[in-house]
C-alpha cells in the first residue's frame, strides 16, 4: 500500500539533503581509502576518521564495499547522484570484485576472515582459523550478488550460487564461527536468522535481474527467506513482551541471565526493514506491518536514553541497564562494557526502518520518532573536521576510541541508509 502524503513536497527535500549527504560529504570521504592498486577499500581507520592504522583488510569489510559500490553504480544510472562519476565507480567495483574473487575464498565456497593487503590470508587471533565467520561469507555473498545484479559478469554466476549454498548449509548444520564474537553453546542467536534473511533477498534481487533464472534456485532462496522471517517470528520476536529476544536457551534463564534477558533495539530496528523488504520479495508487503510498525515503536522506546539522548546499545527486557546472573562468556563482557555507548549504526538503521515504515502505512507517530531520531543523530555524529561521522561515542555523546566489534571505520550502514531513503518511491 503506498500512501499519499501532504508531507510529500517535504520529503522530496528530504531525500535531496540525504543525496547531498552522499555526493559532498561521505564518497568524497570514502574514496581517499580506495585500494586502487590491489583492489579493496583500506578501513582500518581510528574512530576520529583521519589516521590509517592497518593495511590488512576484513573480508567482511571488502564485502560490503563491493555492495556499496553496486548500489551506488545503480543509484547513478538512475539519476539519483548526478555529481558522481559513474566510469570511477565502474573502476572501483571491478578492482574490489577482482580482488575477492582472486583472494577471499579459502575454498570454492568458504571465505577467509582477514587478509593482507595484497590478499595473503591471516589467522584469527582467537580460533586459529583462516575461515573464522559465516559473517564474512555473508558479506562477501551479498558484495558479490550486488554487483552481479547492476554489473553482471557471465563467468560468476556458479561461483556466488555455489557460496549462497553454502552458507545455508553450514547455517542448517551447525558447522560455522561467528568471530569477532562466538555464540555460546545451546544459544538460538538472532543474527543468524537476520544475515540470512538479507542474504537471500540480495540474492532473490540478482537471480530477479538475470535473463534466465534457474526455477530451482529461485524456489530455494525464495524457501530459505520464508524459513528464515518464520524462525524470527518463532524463536526471538517474544510476543507477551513485544520486544525481540537477541539470544535464546531456555525459559529459566529469560528470567535469570544477563545474555538473555538483554535486548539490542538496533539490531532489532535494522531486521525490521530486512523482513519488510523480504515480505516484498515474497509478493505479500503488508504481512505483519501493523506487528512491524508496533514492535519498531516499543524497541526504539526501550532503547532510547532518556537522559542524553540518542539509542543506548543494549537494555535489559524490562527496561534500563542489562542486569541478570553472568558465567563468563566473551558477549556478556561486551554487553556490560559497552551498553550505554552510542554507536554508529544503530542510529543509522533507525532513519531509514522509521521512514520506510511511514510511507507503507502513514502513521504520524513513526514519522515522529524519526525527526526525534534525526534531531540526535545530525547534532551529535557528524564528523566537522574529517567528514563522515565519528562513529563511536560514550553515553554523552563524547568520541571514544573503542573497539566494538572489528577494528575498523565502516562505510557500510550509513551509506547503505542514506542510499535506500533517496530510492524510496513511495513519497511521490
Amino acid at each position: 500500500m503506498k500512501v499519499s502524503m501532504q508531507t510529500g513536497n517535504d520529503m522530496l527535500k528530504l531525500q535531496e539533503e540525504y543525496r547531498e549527504r552522499i555526493q559532498e560529504d561521505f564518497w568524497p570521504y570514502w574514496s581517499k581509502f580506495d585500494d586502487c592498486v590491489y583492489g579493496g577499500i583500506l578501513n582500518c581507520i581510528d574512530n576520529s576518521g583521519s589516521k590509517l592504522v592497518s593495511e590488512q583488510k576484513f573480508t567482511w569489510s571488502q564485502g560490503r564495499y563491493l555492495w556499496l559500490l553496486a548500489e551506488m553504480l545503480e543509484a547513478i544510472q538512475k539519476g539519483l547522484l548526478p555529481a558522481l562519476d559513474s566510469e570511477d565507480i565502474i573502476n572501483k567495483l571491478e578492482r574490489c570484485r577482482k580482488f575477492l574473487i582472486d583472494f577471499a575464498f579459502e575454498s570454492k565456497d568458504i571465505c577467509y576472515y582477514l587478509l593482507e593487503r595484497d590478499g595473503k590470508p591471516i589467522p584469527e587471533n582467537r580460533t586459529g582459523k583462516l575461515a573464522a565467520s559465516i559473517f564474512s561469507d555473508c558479506f562477501v555473498f551479498i558484495g558479490l550478488a550486488n554487483a552481479q545484479r547492476v554489473y553482471p559478469d557471465e563467468n560468476l554466476y556458479d561461483t556466488i550460487s555455489g557460496l549462497y549454498r553454502s552458507i545455508v548449509e553450514r547455517i542448517n548444520s551447525g558447522t560455522f564461527f561467528t568471530e569477532p564474537y562466538p555464540i555460546p553453546e545451546n544459544y538460538r542467536s538472532h543474527s543468524i536468522p537476520m544475515i540470512l534473511i538479507n542474504v537471500s533477498c540480495e540474492y532473490i534481487k540478482m537471480l530477479e535481474a538475470m535473463e534466465h533464472t534457474p526455477s530451482d534456485e529461485m524456489q530455494f532462496a525464495e524457501d530459505t527467506l520464508e524459513d528464515c522471517i518464520e524462525q524470527f517470528f518463532t524463536y526471538h520476536y517474544d510476543e507477551d513482551l513485544g520486544l525481540v529476544r537477541e539470544f535464546v536457551s531456555t525459559p529459566e534463564r529469560f528470567e535469570t541471565h544477563l545474555q538473555d534477558r538483554h535486548i539490542n533495539p538496533g539490531h532489532t530496528l535494522e531486521n525490521i526493514w530486512f523482513i519488510l523488504e523480504g515480505h516484498e520479495l515474497l509478493g505479500k508487503p503488508e504481512e505483519k506491518i501493523e506487528l512491524l510498525s508496533n514492535l519498531a515503536k516499543k524497541s526504539f522506546t526501550y532503547g532510547w536514553d532518556k537522559e542524553y539522548g540518542g539509542l543506548l546499545r543494549f537494555v535489559d527486557k524490562e527496561g534500563g541497564p542489562p542486569r541478570g546472573e553472568t558465567t563468563g562468556e566473551a558477549f556478556e563482557t561486551l554487553i556490560l562494557d559497552t551498553w550505554h555507548m552510542k554507536i554508529w549504526w544503530p542510529h543509522a538503521e533507525t532513519l531509514y526502518t522509521f521512514l520506510k515504515l511511514y510511507s507503507m502505512t502513514g502513521d504520524e507517530e513513526l514519522l515522529d520518532i524519526y525527526h526525534m531520531a534525526e534531531e540526535y543523530i545530525f547534532r551529535v555524529f557528524p564528523d566537522k573536521v574529517n567528514g563522515e561521522w565519528i562513529q563511536i561515542r560514550n553515553r554523552e555523546g563524547i568520541p571514544e576510541e573503542k573497539l566494538v566489534a572489528l577494528p575498523v571505520k565502516d562505510p557500510f550502514h550509513i551509506l547503505r541508509v542514506f542510499l535506500r531513503i533517496i530510492q524510496l518511491q513511495d513519497f511521490d
